[in-house]
């Protein structure tokens, strides 16, 4: 990694003429000069010499000062139990800033709590001790502050609110040096303005430690961003195969206009250009500048590329705060001012911990983003700048201003992503889910922003193509007794696009006016889903066969197309019209209100007896005996007039989860439209309005409608 640069930002040239931008980047100088002032203040003023304690910071009001605070945690330091220190008075549940320091940082605690929680009274200020964790990462057992109840004389229920406060004697805080490794985690005060020695530090130990050889960007790549800003000069230069850079990953808010003049770069960009410099990199790679938004076909281009670039970042900046790009990064050219507060009462440091980071980025409008979601999953080391606190994690380890660094931080890692992106194929059904509750301002872009990721799945072993965000699994099966290994088996191609085919959407809508395909779930609004898990939904059995209609209306076949020496496949990813050869059905649309009762499918001697029907929508027909069957089935959006439909059947599960899932249609000019999806056709599942007589004995499958092989076209 190269030395971080310790000069000002040179002037730009007159091309770009970045006045307005240079005037509001503070220079690289004046951030650590007033880094050092910071440390200089705890060491005058608070800090009288080696094994001294700091002073107190202000003067505790009269009711705080007698409630005997330094005696009550000499006494408790050693208890495990909750001791009860006094009830909170009116002034801390107004909120109201207070000079009184014990009161400030109740205030602070308070203003943490739910609104589920009474603040009108019973609320009592306690004193424990106990681990100090987060997310399960920490282990150290220490004093806590922590907003309370009392049920009756024994009872105490803690935990009302995320915010607690560490407390410890004086010179146990390391202030002065929140970089200090030891056994033991220690608190630390967050400061106004952001440490870029110690962010320099978390990525140097992802450099260094052992089992970090995901976290880096290949050494040889095939592929690299096309341009790069480069932060010293502040121009848009050409990248090169060997340029290290940094990625911005940010929230584009509502368009004010149509200038993407560096002239005018939002705050969150300059910010992000002096955490470049000052982490030691010259490049940064922020889509607002690196791709030409007024020329569409270089804009397309990049967009499916995203994977090279975020994926090929050495670490990618995350802006997990404010709703638009003019908020900045906070502690950057503004301090921090959500930061939790220090004090030092008779003799005892009490250190306020941030609201949990993950829960931070949780609840961020960055993370509700659409484009976000693969900006995220793609990057191999993320650093995360929200109000309070900075948090940084890469595929093996976390990091947490809040806490003095230590290996022991990362001891049970779990991504903000829920686990970190993986090469295991069955891994994109999981990836589609999650992406389809986030949100998008331009409907248009919704397969673009997935694209990235699909990309990338496009390019593991085994390799995973899709054709407009269908996945079409690779003939191989999960081996349950080796984590991470594939079995090849004898599937087409043809069935493992019947696999990504199972996607169900919840409470869907019609994205209409937008070429976007019926078959595939970017077509619909709604949250996504799949009929079983996804190693059990890649069993799936499937003698379908697939061909891709080109723009010359001529069909290809799937299976062909894969089984070519070049395999240009991924030429035809966005493909908009599909054929499918299957088994199908016609069937009718029926609605069943609650209290309506049927007979289960399997009609025996044990078990003919009526049961209540699930009110919804039931795919029906009619058996020969004169009995009416139905199959309850998903229907996407409002389909205002009950009508004459067909069922495609995908194919068949067996085992547990043993199910024939399928493919509502409706007939539209030109072909076929999916409007819902089906999960079961076996008898167990069906009901059937009265019991029928046969003639002989009895099977199962006389209840199944008559089913016919057709080719049918799917738009």
């Amino acid at each position: 990694m190269p030395e971080a640069s310790k000069t000002q930002l040179p002037k730009s040239p007159a091309l770009l003429q970045y006045h307005s931008f240079r005037e509001n980047v503070n220079p690289i100088n004046d951030h650590h000069n007033r880094i050092d002032n910071m440390r200089t203040r705890f060491q005058t003023a608070n800090h009288e010499g080696p094994g001294s304690d700091l002073q107190d910071d202000g003067v505790l009001c009269t009711d705080c000062a007698s409630y005997g605070i330094a005696e009550i945690f000499s006494n408790i330091e050693n208890s495990s139990k909750t001791k009860v220190i006094f009830e909170l008075r009116n002034e801390h549940l107004r909120l109201e800033k207070s000079p009184c320091p014990l009161c400030d940082i109740i205030i602070w605690m308070v203003q943490g709590m739910p609104a589920s929680v009474r603040r009108d009274k019973y609320i009592f200020m306690g004193v424990r001790t106990s681990f100090l964790g987060r997310n399960g990462m920490y282990d150290l057992e220490c004093l806590q502050l922590t907003l309370c109840t009392r049920d009756g004389l024994s009872h105490i229920s803690t935990g009302l609110g995320p915010r607690f406060v560490a407390i410890t004697k004086s010179q146990r805080l390391l202030r002065l040096n929140p970089m200090m490794r030891s056994r033991q985690l220690q608190p630390v005060e967050i400061l106004e303005l952001v440490d870029y020695e110690r962010m320099k530090r978390w990525l140097r130990s992802c450099d260094q430690l052992f089992g970090h050889k995901a976290c880096k960007p290949c050494k040889v790549r095939r592929k690299w961003p096309t341009k790069l800003l480069d932060c010293q000069s502040l121009k848009i230069v050409k990248a090169q195969p060997s340029s290290t850079y940094v990625a911005l990953s940010y929230v584009w808010g509502q368009p004010q206009d149509n200038s993407f003049s560096l002239q005018d770069a939002p705050a969150t960009i300059r910010d992000a250009v002096e955490v470049t410099l000052n982490i030691g990199y010259r490049y940064l790679w922020v889509d607002r500048y690196c791709i030409d938004q007024n020329h569409s076909a270089e804009r397309d281009t990049e967009i499916q590329q995203m994977s090279r670039i975020y994926n090929g970042a050495s670490l990618t900046v995350i802006a997990a705060a404010g709703s638009d790009p003019d908020y900045g990064l906070p502690g950057v050219s503004k301090p921090r001012k959500q930061r939790p507060p220090a004090k030092t009462i008779s003799g005892w440091s009490m250190t306020g911990f941030p609201d949990n980071p993950c829960e931070l980025i949780q609840s961020s409008v960055w993370i509700s983003r659409a484009w976000t979601y693969q900006e995220s999953l793609l990057s191999k080391r993320r650093l995360y700048f929200t109000d309070q606190v900075l948090y940084f994690e890469c595929q093996s380890i976390a990091y947490e201003e809040s806490f003095a660094d230590s290996n022991s931080t990362c001891a049970r890692f779990t991504s903000i992503n829920g686990q970190s992106l993986a090469v295991y194929p069955h891994e994109i059904f999981r990836y589609i889910s999650n992406y389809s509750e986030r949100q998008l301002t331009y409907e248009s872009d919704y397969l673009n922003a997935f694209l990235g990721i699909l990309g990338y799945m496009a390019e593991t072993n085994p390799a995973l193509y899709h054709l407009s965000g269908v996945p079409i699994f690779p003939p191989v099966r999960y081996d349950r007794h080796k984590k991470g290994s594939y079995t090849r088996i004898d599937r087409s191609y043809d069935g493992g696009l019947m696999i990504g085919m199972t996607w169900k959407v919840k409470d869907g809508e019609r994205r209409r006016g937008l070429d976007l395909p019926s078959w595939s779930w970017v077509g619909w609004k709604g949250t996504i889903g799949w009929p079983c898990s996804p190693r059990d939904l890649i069993e799936m059995r499937s003698n379908n066969k697939a061909w891709i209609e080109n723009a010359a209306g001529e069909l290809l076949s799937l299976q062909d197309l894969y089984e070519r020496p070049d395999s240009p496949i991924g030429d035809y990813n966005l493909c908009k019209v599909i054929h499918i050869e299957s088994t199908v059905f016609e069937v009718e649309l029926a609605h069943i209100d609650q209290g309506s009762f049927a007979y289960r499918g399997v009609i025996d001697s044990k078990h003919n007896l009526r049961v209540e029907m699930v009110s919804g929508h039931y795919a029906a027909w009619n058996h020969s005996s004169g009995a009416r069957v139905y199959a309850q089935v998903d229907v996407y959006g409002a389909i205002q007039q009950p009508g004459n439909f067909k069922i495609l059947i995908l194919g068949r599960l067996d085992g547990f989860y043993a199910s024939t899932p399928g493919k509502l249609l409706r007939e539209i000019p030109g072909g076929y439209e999916v409007v819902g999806h089906i999960d079961n056709t076996i008898p167990a599942k069906l009901f059937v309005s009265s019991l029928p007589v046969f003639e002989g004995k009895y099977n199962n499958q006389m209840l199944l409608p008559d089913m016919v092989k057709e080719q049918v076209r799917l738009l």
